[in-house]
């Protein structure tokens, strides 16, 4: 992802959820809750829930 790119999805993903899968296989879901930094140096703030198998 090119820096550009990164900009504008961190513009966009406060209203982003993604879905995945844990290494024992689990599905979790995290919603992007906050934002902050630029770039490389960009940190987050997650609602996490992960379900048992």
């Amino acid at each position: 992802m090119t820096t550009a790119q990164h900009r504008q999805n961190a513009v966009l993903s406060k209203i982003l959820v993604v879905c995945a899968r844990t290494n024992d296989g689990r599905v979790a879901r995290l919603t992007v809750e906050e934002l902050a930094g630029q770039a490389s140096d960009t940190r987050g703030v997650f609602d996490i829930v992960v379900w048992s198998r």
